[in-house]
């Protein structure tokens, strides 16, 4: 549906977190761990979106789920608070494998993760929608930019805690690698420190435009489109074009415009190179590709990497060179826990002191 009567997705705005969140009862779970088990804790919370108004009403609370060592895990590895924020992929509704990786990093490392639900997805689906289909064009960019936004002010409040012994950790599969580039950027926006935080996409890209290149692009009903009054005059290849230039208002290129003007501004006065790097460049990248990927094809992967390790990175950084795995999409889907959670183990480490 065009959905013409909905509200048009809001610029991003990097709201740090406003409001308190609010915690529900939590519950402890048993996780076979070597000798016998090791609790971890598993709680849940919600607060409302920076994007509230612009969401339907089921999706106005950001949802997420806190994975906590439990009393009997092992202490942190490092000196460092590290909470990791989980992004979904496209579909994902609920904390599914995420959970799995989670506990692993809680019980081996000590770490805090917080599994974030996306708005329209799961416990956020608004009632008339089917599962995750989301049957509204402005509702599927809004929820990208809702996500950002979501992730980074629960990174600042996580921040907020403990600001000089804080680490931040965004990862996400395949959208929530996606997701995971633009919110690491946001994050420095909304305060927190970059040399603070790690950016570990997996299988991501640095634009929407996959679904309308590649194998996904059969999923768009490109008759219903060309029926349109104003496309009807277009041939296929150029409808294709246009809606490519719709989905590039949405690219992680567009954020890091900001970081950039952001840094320039400070050059401005005088501000000292060094806290600038400090403040503005990310303390670690660490991506994961697939090198037979028709879904997130390899020029879009490759334009993740090359956008993120130029405009988002310093000689102050940890940058880990790309890892390409061989296989495709959902060979990637089948292997990222034995990928991603060491990907992941990386990217904090660098960041951490001991």
């Amino acid at each position: 549906e065009a959905g013409a009567s909905c509200a048009q997705p809001p610029p991003l705005i990097f709201n740090d977190m406003k409001e308190k969140i609010e915690w529900d009862d939590g519950e402890k779970e048993g996780v076979a761990s070597g000798k016998g088990s090791t609790a971890v804790s598993v709680r849940t919370g919600h607060f409302a979106s920076p994007l509230a108004k612009y969401l339907p009403e089921e999706s106005k609370k950001c949802r997420f789920h806190y994975v906590q060592p439990g009393r009997n895990a092992v202490e942190s590895d490092t000196k460092n608070n590290v909470v990791v924020i989980m992004l979904p992929a496209t579909g994902e509704v609920g904390k599914g494998a995420r959970l799995g990786m989670a506990k692993k990093l809680a019980i081996e490392h000590g770490w805090s993760s917080a599994i974030i639900t996306a708005p329209l997805y799961g416990a956020r689906k608004p009632k008339d929608q089917s599962m995750f289909f989301i049957r509204n064009v402005n509702y599927f960019l809004l929820q990208s930019i809702a996500i950002i936004e979501e992730a980074t002010a629960l990174a600042c409040y996580f921040h907020s805690q403990d600001p000089a012994n804080s680490r931040i950790c965004f990862t996400g599969f395949s959208w929530g690698g996606a997701m995971t580039s633009c919110a690491s950027t946001a994050a420095m926006l909304g305060g927190i420190p970059g040399e603070q935080i790690a950016c570990v996409p997996y299988v991501g890209s640095a634009t929407p435009a996959v679904f309308s290149d590649g194998m996904l692009k059969s999923s768009i009903d490109w008759d219903v489109m060309n029926a349109d009054e104003e496309n009807r005059s277009l041939s296929r290849s150029e409808l294709q074009t246009k809606t490519n230039k719709i989905f590039y208002e949405f690219h992680l290129k567009h954020v890091l415009k900001i970081l950039a003007d952001k840094r320039e501004a400070l050059l401005a006065t005088s501000c000292d190179r060094e806290y600038i790097d400090r403040n503005l460049t990310l303390g670690s990248l660490r991506i994961v590709a697939m090198k037979h990927d028709h879904i997130i094809l390899k020029k879009y992967a490759d334009e993740m990497i090359d956008d993120l390790t130029t405009h988002a990175t310093s000689v102050r950084s940890v940058c880990f060179p790309a890892q390409w795995l061989a296989g495709g999409h959902v060979m990637g889907a089948l292997i990222k826990r034995r990928y991603q959670v060491p990907a992941i183990v990386d990217g904090v480490n660098s960041i951490c002191r001991r």
